[in-house]
Protein backbone atom coordinates (compact mmCIF):
# COMPACT_ATOMS: atom_id res chain seq x y z
CA UNK A 1 0.00 0.00 0.00
CA UNK A 2 2.82 2.38 0.88
CA UNK A 3 4.54 1.60 -2.43
CA UNK A 4 1.35 2.53 -4.29
CA UNK A 5 1.10 5.82 -2.40
CA UNK A 6 4.78 6.55 -3.12
CA UNK A 7 4.32 5.83 -6.83
CA UNK A 8 1.23 8.05 -6.86
CA UNK A 9 3.19 10.89 -5.25
CA UNK A 10 6.01 10.59 -7.79
CA UNK A 11 3.51 10.53 -10.65
CA UNK A 12 1.73 13.63 -9.33
CA UNK A 13 4.99 15.49 -8.97
CA UNK A 14 6.06 14.53 -12.48
CA UNK A 15 2.73 15.79 -13.83
CA UNK A 16 3.18 19.07 -11.95
CA UNK A 17 6.70 19.56 -13.33
CA UNK A 18 5.43 18.72 -16.81
CA UNK A 19 2.64 21.29 -16.46
CA UNK A 20 5.13 23.91 -15.29
CA UNK A 21 7.36 23.10 -18.27
CA UNK A 22 4.40 23.81 -20.54
CA UNK A 23 3.70 27.06 -18.68
CA UNK A 24 7.35 28.05 -19.09
CA UNK A 25 7.10 27.76 -22.86
CA UNK A 26 3.71 29.51 -22.80
CA UNK A 27 5.18 32.42 -20.84
CA UNK A 28 7.87 32.95 -23.47
CA UNK A 29 5.23 32.59 -26.19
CA UNK A 30 3.09 35.31 -24.60
CA UNK A 31 6.18 37.46 -24.27
CA UNK A 32 6.70 37.03 -28.01
CA UNK A 33 3.10 38.08 -28.73
CA UNK A 34 3.39 41.13 -26.48
CA UNK A 35 6.69 42.11 -28.07
CA UNK A 36 5.25 41.82 -31.58
CA UNK A 37 2.30 44.00 -30.59
CA UNK A 38 4.69 46.53 -29.09
CA UNK A 39 6.74 46.53 -32.27
CA UNK A 40 3.50 47.14 -34.18
CA UNK A 41 2.76 50.25 -32.09
CA UNK A 42 0.42 48.91 -29.37
CA UNK A 43 -0.82 51.36 -26.74
CA UNK A 44 0.55 51.54 -23.20
CA UNK A 45 -2.57 49.79 -21.85
CA UNK A 46 -1.85 46.77 -24.05
CA UNK A 47 1.81 46.77 -23.08
CA UNK A 48 0.84 47.03 -19.39
CA UNK A 49 -1.45 44.00 -19.74
CA UNK A 50 1.40 41.84 -21.00
CA UNK A 51 3.67 43.25 -18.28
CA UNK A 52 1.14 42.11 -15.65
CA UNK A 53 0.92 38.64 -17.21
CA UNK A 54 4.73 38.42 -17.24
CA UNK A 55 4.75 39.40 -13.56
CA UNK A 56 2.30 36.59 -12.71
CA UNK A 57 4.53 34.06 -14.46
CA UNK A 58 7.55 35.46 -12.60
CA UNK A 59 5.73 34.89 -9.30
CA UNK A 60 4.71 31.31 -10.23
CA UNK A 61 8.21 30.24 -11.21
CA UNK A 62 9.81 32.05 -8.27
CA UNK A 63 7.56 30.08 -5.91
CA UNK A 64 8.56 26.89 -7.73
CA UNK A 65 12.23 27.83 -7.44
CA UNK A 66 12.12 28.27 -3.65
CA UNK A 67 9.95 25.15 -3.22
CA UNK A 68 12.47 23.02 -5.08
CA UNK A 69 15.32 24.77 -3.31
CA UNK A 70 13.76 23.81 0.04
CA UNK A 71 13.55 20.18 -1.10
CA UNK A 72 17.30 20.06 -1.73
CA UNK A 73 17.33 20.72 -5.48
CA UNK A 74 19.36 23.42 -7.21
CA UNK A 75 17.11 24.60 -10.06
CA UNK A 76 19.47 27.35 -11.17
CA UNK A 77 17.83 27.76 -14.59
CA UNK A 78 14.45 28.47 -12.98
CA UNK A 79 15.99 30.90 -10.51
CA UNK A 80 17.88 32.95 -13.08
CA UNK A 81 14.90 33.05 -15.44
CA UNK A 82 12.33 34.05 -12.84
CA UNK A 83 13.71 35.45 -9.58
CA UNK A 84 15.89 38.11 -11.22
CA UNK A 85 13.11 39.38 -13.56
CA UNK A 86 10.70 39.46 -10.61
CA UNK A 87 13.06 41.46 -8.39
CA UNK A 88 14.46 43.82 -11.02
CA UNK A 89 11.56 44.28 -13.46
CA UNK A 90 8.16 42.97 -12.34
CA UNK A 91 8.52 44.03 -8.70
CA UNK A 92 9.30 47.69 -9.43
CA UNK A 93 6.54 47.71 -12.07
CA UNK A 94 4.02 46.35 -9.55
CA UNK A 95 4.89 48.95 -6.89
CA UNK A 96 4.90 51.82 -9.38
CA UNK A 97 1.63 50.72 -10.95
CA UNK A 98 -0.06 50.19 -7.56
CA UNK A 99 1.08 53.64 -6.43
CA UNK A 100 -0.19 55.16 -9.71
CA UNK A 101 3.29 56.55 -10.32
CA UNK A 102 3.09 56.58 -14.10
CA UNK A 103 6.36 58.47 -14.32
CA UNK A 104 8.36 55.71 -12.63
CA UNK A 105 11.04 54.16 -14.83
CA UNK A 106 9.72 50.66 -14.21
CA UNK A 107 6.23 51.67 -15.35
CA UNK A 108 7.33 53.69 -18.37
CA UNK A 109 9.86 51.06 -19.37
CA UNK A 110 13.48 50.98 -18.23
CA UNK A 111 14.65 51.33 -21.82
CA UNK A 112 13.26 54.91 -21.84
CA UNK A 113 15.23 55.85 -18.73
CA UNK A 114 18.82 56.97 -18.78
CA UNK A 115 21.72 54.80 -17.62
CA UNK A 116 22.24 53.00 -15.31
CA UNK A 117 18.51 52.32 -14.86
CA UNK A 118 18.14 51.50 -18.57
CA UNK A 119 20.38 48.45 -18.12
CA UNK A 120 17.66 46.81 -15.99
CA UNK A 121 15.51 46.43 -19.11
CA UNK A 122 17.81 43.62 -20.21
CA UNK A 123 17.04 41.58 -17.06
CA UNK A 124 13.55 40.88 -18.37
CA UNK A 125 15.11 39.07 -21.33
CA UNK A 126 16.39 36.39 -18.91
CA UNK A 127 12.88 34.89 -19.09
CA UNK A 128 13.85 33.16 -22.34
CA UNK A 129 16.03 30.82 -20.24
CA UNK A 130 12.82 29.11 -19.11
CA UNK A 131 12.55 27.16 -22.33
CA UNK A 132 15.89 25.55 -21.45
CA UNK A 133 14.11 23.41 -18.87
CA UNK A 134 12.36 21.56 -21.70
CA UNK A 135 15.66 20.53 -23.32
CA UNK A 136 15.70 17.12 -21.69
CA UNK A 137 13.47 14.22 -20.59
CA UNK A 138 9.93 15.36 -19.84
CA UNK A 139 9.30 15.94 -16.16
CA UNK A 140 12.94 15.72 -15.11
CA UNK A 141 15.28 18.36 -13.78
CA UNK A 142 17.35 19.99 -16.52
CA UNK A 143 20.92 18.72 -16.84
CA UNK A 144 23.82 20.56 -18.43
CA UNK A 145 23.77 18.59 -21.68
CA UNK A 146 25.64 19.82 -24.78
CA UNK A 147 22.42 21.11 -26.36
CA UNK A 148 21.49 22.97 -23.18
CA UNK A 149 24.99 24.42 -22.90
CA UNK A 150 24.76 25.60 -26.53
CA UNK A 151 21.37 27.14 -25.82
CA UNK A 152 22.65 29.01 -22.78
CA UNK A 153 25.67 30.23 -24.76
CA UNK A 154 23.37 31.52 -27.50
CA UNK A 155 21.21 33.29 -24.90
CA UNK A 156 24.32 34.84 -23.37
CA UNK A 157 25.36 36.20 -26.77
CA UNK A 158 21.89 37.64 -27.33
CA UNK A 159 21.84 39.25 -23.89
CA UNK A 160 25.30 40.75 -24.32
CA UNK A 161 24.16 42.15 -27.65
CA UNK A 162 21.06 43.58 -26.00
CA UNK A 163 23.18 45.27 -23.32
CA UNK A 164 25.52 46.69 -25.96
CA UNK A 165 22.55 48.13 -27.85
CA UNK A 166 20.71 49.32 -24.76
CA UNK A 167 21.48 52.99 -25.30
CA UNK A 168 20.19 52.92 -28.87
CA UNK A 169 17.90 49.85 -28.50
CA UNK A 170 18.33 48.83 -32.15
CA UNK A 171 20.63 50.20 -34.84
CA UNK A 172 17.88 51.53 -37.06
CA UNK A 173 14.62 53.23 -36.10
CA UNK A 174 15.56 53.94 -32.47
CA UNK A 175 19.00 55.32 -33.30
CA UNK A 176 17.64 57.37 -36.21
CA UNK A 177 14.87 58.72 -33.98
CA UNK A 178 17.30 59.76 -31.26
CA UNK A 179 19.63 61.47 -33.72
CA UNK A 180 16.69 63.26 -35.35
CA UNK A 181 15.50 64.57 -32.00
CA UNK A 182 18.96 65.80 -31.03
CA UNK A 183 19.30 67.58 -34.39
CA UNK A 184 15.88 69.20 -33.90
CA UNK A 185 16.83 70.31 -30.40
CA UNK A 186 20.02 71.89 -31.72
CA UNK A 187 17.99 73.69 -34.40
CA UNK A 188 15.60 75.03 -31.77
CA UNK A 189 18.53 76.22 -29.64
CA UNK A 190 19.98 78.16 -32.58
CA UNK A 191 16.73 80.10 -33.07
CA UNK A 192 16.49 83.26 -30.98
CA UNK A 193 12.83 84.21 -31.53
CA UNK A 194 9.89 82.53 -29.87
CA UNK A 195 7.99 82.15 -33.16
CA UNK A 196 11.03 80.59 -34.77
CA UNK A 197 11.38 78.09 -31.92
CA UNK A 198 7.70 77.20 -32.15
CA UNK A 199 7.96 76.64 -35.89
CA UNK A 200 11.09 74.49 -35.51
CA UNK A 201 9.46 72.49 -32.68
CA UNK A 202 6.29 71.78 -34.66
CA UNK A 203 8.30 70.80 -37.72
CA UNK A 204 10.25 68.30 -35.60
CA UNK A 205 7.11 66.79 -34.07
CA UNK A 206 7.78 68.15 -30.57
CA UNK A 207 4.91 67.56 -28.14
CA UNK A 208 5.93 70.26 -25.63
CA UNK A 209 8.72 72.80 -25.32
CA UNK A 210 10.19 74.68 -22.37
CA UNK A 211 12.95 77.28 -22.61
CA UNK A 212 14.66 78.84 -19.58
CA UNK A 213 11.95 77.31 -17.37
CA UNK A 214 9.12 78.92 -19.34
CA UNK A 215 6.60 76.80 -21.27
CA UNK A 216 6.72 77.90 -24.88
CA UNK A 217 4.63 75.08 -26.29
CA UNK A 218 2.22 73.16 -23.99
CA UNK A 219 0.84 69.68 -24.63
CA UNK A 220 -2.51 69.92 -26.40
CA UNK A 221 -3.79 66.41 -25.54
CA UNK A 222 -3.58 63.78 -22.81
CA UNK A 223 -0.34 61.81 -23.05
CA UNK A 224 0.80 58.81 -21.06
CA UNK A 225 4.23 59.24 -19.43
CA UNK A 226 5.21 55.96 -21.07
CA UNK A 227 4.77 57.44 -24.54
CA UNK A 228 7.29 60.27 -24.53
CA UNK A 229 10.96 61.02 -23.96
CA UNK A 230 12.59 64.26 -22.88
CA UNK A 231 15.66 65.64 -24.62
CA UNK A 232 17.61 68.50 -23.04
CA UNK A 233 20.18 70.91 -24.39
CA UNK A 234 21.26 73.56 -21.92
CA UNK A 235 18.10 75.29 -20.66
CA UNK A 236 15.96 73.97 -23.52
CA UNK A 237 13.74 70.94 -22.84
CA UNK A 238 11.69 69.23 -25.54
CA UNK A 239 9.19 66.39 -25.17
CA UNK A 240 9.17 63.99 -28.13
CA UNK A 241 6.96 60.97 -28.88
CA UNK A 242 8.73 57.72 -27.89
CA UNK A 243 6.90 55.63 -30.51
CA UNK A 244 9.95 54.73 -32.58
CA UNK A 245 12.01 53.71 -29.54
CA UNK A 246 9.18 51.67 -28.05
CA UNK A 247 8.61 49.85 -31.34
CA UNK A 248 12.34 49.18 -31.68
CA UNK A 249 12.45 47.77 -28.16
CA UNK A 250 9.49 45.53 -28.94
CA UNK A 251 11.31 44.23 -32.03
CA UNK A 252 14.40 43.45 -29.95
CA UNK A 253 12.40 41.59 -27.30
CA UNK A 254 10.54 39.68 -30.03
CA UNK A 255 13.87 38.54 -31.51
CA UNK A 256 15.03 37.29 -28.09
CA UNK A 257 11.77 35.42 -27.39
CA UNK A 258 11.70 33.93 -30.88
CA UNK A 259 15.30 32.76 -30.51
CA UNK A 260 14.44 30.91 -27.29
CA UNK A 261 11.34 29.26 -28.73
CA UNK A 262 13.19 28.31 -31.93
CA UNK A 263 15.96 26.65 -29.90
CA UNK A 264 13.44 24.60 -27.91
CA UNK A 265 11.47 23.65 -31.02
CA UNK A 266 14.62 22.61 -32.90
CA UNK A 267 15.74 20.45 -29.99
CA UNK A 268 12.41 18.62 -29.76
CA UNK A 269 12.24 18.09 -33.54
CA UNK A 270 15.75 16.60 -33.58
CA UNK A 271 14.95 14.43 -30.54
CA UNK A 272 11.76 13.14 -32.19
CA UNK A 273 13.57 12.35 -35.46
CA UNK A 274 16.27 10.42 -33.58
CA UNK A 275 13.63 8.49 -31.62
CA UNK A 276 11.71 7.59 -34.79
CA UNK A 277 14.89 6.54 -36.56
CA UNK A 278 15.79 4.16 -33.71
CA UNK A 279 12.30 2.67 -33.74
CA UNK A 280 12.45 2.13 -37.51
CA UNK A 281 15.67 0.12 -37.30
CA UNK A 282 13.81 -2.82 -35.78
CA UNK A 283 10.06 -2.35 -35.22
CA UNK A 284 9.91 -5.51 -33.10
CA UNK A 285 12.72 -4.35 -30.81
CA UNK A 286 11.78 -1.30 -28.71
CA UNK A 287 15.38 -1.00 -27.53
CA UNK A 288 16.87 -0.73 -31.02
CA UNK A 289 20.61 -1.33 -30.87
CA UNK A 290 20.74 -0.71 -27.15
CA UNK A 291 21.25 -3.44 -24.57
CA UNK A 292 18.06 -5.05 -23.24
CA UNK A 293 17.28 -4.77 -19.54
CA UNK A 294 17.47 -8.56 -19.07
CA UNK A 295 21.01 -8.91 -20.43
CA UNK A 296 23.73 -10.42 -18.27
CA UNK A 297 27.46 -9.79 -18.29
CA UNK A 298 27.17 -7.46 -21.23
CA UNK A 299 25.61 -10.15 -23.54
CA UNK A 300 21.96 -10.81 -24.46
CA UNK A 301 20.27 -13.72 -22.64
CA UNK A 302 20.00 -16.10 -25.63
CA UNK A 303 19.77 -19.95 -25.63
CA UNK A 304 23.13 -21.73 -25.54
CA UNK A 305 24.15 -23.97 -28.48
CA UNK A 306 25.14 -27.63 -28.27
CA UNK A 307 28.89 -26.93 -28.21
CA UNK A 308 28.48 -24.25 -25.57
CA UNK A 309 26.46 -26.62 -23.36
CA UNK A 310 29.13 -29.27 -23.79
CA UNK A 311 31.78 -26.83 -22.65
CA UNK A 312 29.74 -25.89 -19.60
CA UNK A 313 28.95 -29.50 -18.63
CA UNK A 314 32.40 -30.82 -19.46
CA UNK A 315 31.11 -33.25 -22.10
CA UNK A 316 31.85 -33.56 -25.77
CA UNK A 317 28.97 -33.46 -28.20
CA UNK A 318 28.26 -36.74 -29.95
Amino acid sequence: MERGVEKSGISTRAQLVSALDTLAVASVGLSLVGSLLTAAGASWNTRAYFAIVAMLFDIIFTVEFFSRLASGERPWLIGIGSVLPLVAVSGPFLFGWAAADMGASAVRGFWLAGPPASALAVVGALRILRVGRTLGPRGSAPRLTPILAAFIAACAVLLVGAIALQETLLPGPALADKERQQTALASIAETTTENGRLAAAKAAGVMALRVHGLVIMPVDHVVSPADYVVERLGTIEAWFPATARIMARGALEAILALAGLAAAAAYHVVARVRLDSRANRNPHDPYGDEQRPDSHSGRPDTPAGVEELAGILGKRPR
